[in-house]
């Protein structure tokens, strides 16, 4: 090892102050993610396994602090010694001696708030991991309840906690214990203006307490008001078409006037008590600065203290109370640090989703079975599905049909899982649901549902959102079973067409074929489909009921559907009533029931493309563009890598 590589390291040691350096490549997020499940599940014991660096903060205060006494030191020597006995000499000694306390200064303080920065990093990148991990953990029952700027505004409150403890009001926190030397040396050098910065200390600590009703309390009304503004023009970017078309200009703006003014009123008012209580302060300093000036002359002139004393205390004094007036300042961000703290150990709190099992079980028939399944909705008044029992499959298409707002989709999640009703229990095969993982289910029970939502990004990549491990060939099977490949091969990109956020770049009807293709990579033994034909095309639309024709001989399909089209390639109908009572018949029976229609001709079967891909052509359509050509079929999927 050579010695520039010594130094170098210990160089390095010197400025990260003990600290070790983050790997390459490791993010705060990974950090914080391999930390957590060793630390609390709260936002405290992640500041608790931050301690470490808050106590080198901590350490570094003491020397920033006590160096910060010199300059009234220096200033008590000079006035005194120097000027009285003309000692230049002991003046350039002094100089010498500040210089070197003023970059020991600079350097000290340098390494304050690196040690601080790295704590954020740190604090940040825990409490944000774990809140992400919890948010796709929570059952989807309560994320419903809440909105998604709810959801996206506890990301704010990670923000919120880390300033808190890593900003100013953390370096005002460190050095407020510090005024108890600059009060000692004060009574030491300048006893006759003690009292004066010992009662503007008790004004200052009046003020301070005065000014924290909103810690006390819990709450902070401002910003409570400030996320309701914040979710009302969340929800008006969202409907931005609906707005558009509909010309829902003028209720859109109301409703955003209306929030922004509750906020704005709130915010007013508060930010006027705070700028009151600063000002009010500020002129407290300036009194006791009037005051020790004032009586340190009557002390100087009665030869009670000198006047280097006099210069020196102002000095100290400043240093006493100003982190106390700091503090007026700061117990508002103090205050909401503490109340998205509570709100995000409720999130943190709340019941999570079965995790793996860990056994390995044979691949399930189709067999659904429901047995007394009740099922209500967070807020809701009533049950959505009540005691509902049937038996679908193994195998074959299944119609579910009702009435708008009946539970259709409802039933469809507690089929998949995703909802655990509160009484009754689903089965697949004999397998009771709510003993498996959401991961787990998702081999065995693919899903469409009602809404596409295809995320930034190419066509390929959110084909591998669904199945991570999918080959080029079964990509490309499940695009030609659903109709996908079709328009997304006469594309300039092809697969690697951008989709845009929320897949916008893409029709309503492309859109839903690309979901489709999602839900068929799964290649599950039960698929659930939500309306799969909305916004397709008669064409696609027989296509499509070719393609379920021919799964249904190895699969169980569900659909939720309004077409009768569809209706009519079903084995069975399955009417759901809205007293959540099941009536279910053979096809032609409940067609003429329902909607007093005969069965429409057959469907022909599923055209031969739709059902087998060579590796070949799997390739070259996959391979359209540029190295994608040379895409493999291991785990990763290279096709993606274009």
């Amino acid at each position: 090892m050579s010695v520039k590589y010594l130094f170098k390291e210990r160089l390095e040691a010197l400025w990260n102050f003990g600290l070790k350096p983050e790997k390459s490549g490791e993010t705060a997020a990974d950090s914080g993610g391999a930390a957590d499940a060793s630390s609390s599940k709260t936002v405290e014991g992640v500041i608790r396994s931050a301690l470490p660096l808050l106590k080198r903060a901590a350490l570094l205060s003491i020397f920033v602090n006590l160096v910060a006494l010199f300059p009234a030191v220096f200033s008590l020597q000079v006035y005194d010694r120097v000027i009285y006995r003309s000692g230049l000499n002991t003046l350039t000694a002094l100089l010498i001696g500040m210089g070197i306390l003023l970059a020991a200064d600079l350097i000290l303080r340098s390494f304050r708030a690196r040690v601080l920065r790295v704590a954020a990093v740190k604090i940040d990148g825990q409490i944000a991991s774990k809140l992400m991990n919890k948010i796709l953990s929570i059952p989807l029952r309560q994320l419903e309840a809440r909105s998604t700027a709810a959801w996206y505004s506890l990301f704010k409150d990670v923000d919120t906690v880390r300033v808190v403890w890593s900003g100013a009001v953390a370096m005002t926190i460190l050095d407020l214990p510090f005024a108890i030397l600059a009060i000692g040396l004060i009574a030491t050098i300048a006893l006759p203006v003690l009292p004066v910065v010992l009662i503007g200390l008790v004004c200052l600590a009046a003020l301070s307490w005065y000014s924290s009703g909103e810690f006390r309390k819990r709450r902070v009304e401002e910003f409570s008001r400030a996320r309701r503004r914040d979710e009302v023009l969340a929800e008006v970017c969202r409907g931005r078409e609906a707005i558009k078309s509909l010309v829902q200009d003028d209720s859109a703006k109301r409703a955003w006037v209306s929030s922004y003014n509750s906020w704005v009123q709130e915010s007013f008012q508060k930010n006027g008590e705070m700028e009151d209580q600063r000002e009010l302060s500020v002129s407290i300093m300036l009194c006791v600065n009037v005051a020790i000036t004032a009586v340190g002359a009557y002390a100087v002139i009665n030869q009670w203290m000198t006047v280097g004393g006099l210069i020196a205390s102002n000095m100290l004094a400043a240093k006493a109370i100003g982190p106390l007036a700091a503090l007026t300042g700061h117990w508002r961000s103090i205050a909401h640090s503490r109340e998205a703290t509570d709100r995000l150990n409720k999130v943190f709190a709340a019941d999570e989703e079965k995790q793996h099992t860990g056994l390995s079980l044979p691949m399930p028939s189709g067999a659904l079975r429901l047995e007394n399944v009740s099922y209500q909705h967070v807020g809701a008044q009533k049950e959505v599905v009540k005691s509902v029992s049937a038996q679908i499959g193994p195998r074959g298409i299944y119609g579910l049909a009702g009435d708008n707002g009946a539970g259709k989709s409802t039933l469809l999640k507690l089929l998949r899982g995703l909802y655990e009703p509160q009484s009754g229990r689903v089965l697949l095969d004999e397998y009771d649901l709510s003993q498996f993982s959401r991961q787990e289910l998702a081999k065995w029970i693919g899903f469409l549902p009602q809404t596409s939502q295809l995320f930034e990004g190419t066509i390929v990549e959110n084909l591998r959102r669904s199945n991570p491990d999918a080959s080029d060939e079964q990509i490309l099977l499940a695009a030609k079973r659903s109709g996908a490949h079709e328009f997304i091969a006469k594309m300039p990109d092809g697969y690697m067409t951008q989709v845009g956020e929320g897949g916008n770049r893409l029709s309503g009807g492309q859109r839903r074929r690309v979901a489709i293709t999602q839900a068929f990579l799964s290649d599950a033994p039960v698929l659930l489909l939500d309306e799969p034909t909305n916004d397709l095309d008669f064409a696609a639309e027989t296509h499509l009921m070719a393609v379920f024709k021919s799964l249904a001989t190895v699969k169980t399909i569900i659909m939720v559907t309004h077409s009768v089209r569809l209706m009519s390639i079903c084995d069975k109908i399955i009417y759901l009533d809205k007293a959540s009572k099941l009536h279910v018949g053979a096809t032609p029976e409940m067609l003429k029931l329902l909607y007093g229609i005969s069965v429409p001709k057959p469907v022909p079967a599923a055209p031969k493309a739709a059902s087998q891909v060579t590796s070949e052509a799997a390739k070259q359509a996959l391979g359209a563009n540029g190295t994608e050509g040379q895409a493999n079929t291991d785990a990763g999927g290279k096709a993606a890598q274009a």
